[in-house]
């Protein structure tokens, strides 16, 4: 059994402890208003790396009480970070020249329109896209694979609208694989 003393000296070092972090100013949340734009604190960065990314739109409080949830400009994402992570974005751009900025740091690139459609080989479901990007010359256009998200690109869109014969084949693959079109 312990020594009631023992138990009593640890008792009120507790007691002392909730009572310094209850006297504490709580955290502030961050000074961001629904909209606005902040950085986003890598969690680990490899040397030539930045260790801020961003700009991300500011969309509320977290669900707790020092998280925030930010949107990825480009992709739509919605993510629950650490208020410590965040600071308020000091740029002047616009921003459409943001969402630019941001895809070409990326590895992103904004499709332009669809040029053609073929499948990869006879009898194949596979659907293979050659795709202008948006800024590059003709010369830079490739193919990419149909899937779940070039089958929601406004350019495939305008493409089927050109190129009616692809309609129904486009269609099908989207079925078959439960994308939306």
């Amino acid at each position: 059994m312990a020594d009631p003393s023992v138990l009593k000296a640890a008792r009120d070092a507790l007691a002392r402890y909730t009572a310094s972090k209850a006297a504490s100013a709580p955290p502030h949340p961050p000074a961001h208003e629904p909209g606005s734009l902040a950085m986003l604190l890598r969690p680990k960065s490899a040397k030539i790396e930045a260790n801020w990314r961003g700009p991300f739109r500011f969309i509320g409080r977290g669900s707790h009480s020092s998280s925030s949830i930010i949107e990825h400009l480009t992709t739509g994402k919605n993510m629950e970070v650490s208020d410590r992570r965040l600071k308020a974005w000091a740029g002047t751009q616009d921003l459409d020249t943001l969402k630019a900025i941001i895809a070409e740091q990326e590895g992103e690139y904004e499709v332009e329109s669809i040029v053609s459609a073929r499948r990869r080989s006879p009898g194949s479901k596979t659907i293979m896209l050659t795709v202008h990007w948006a800024g590059y010359e003709s010369e830079e256009d490739s193919e990419v694979r149909l899937d779940a998200s070039t089958a929601q690109l406004a350019p495939l869109d305008a493409f089927l609208e050109s190129h009616p014969a692809w309609r129904r084949t486009i269609e099908a693959a989207c079925r078959r694989n439960g994308w939306q079109l």
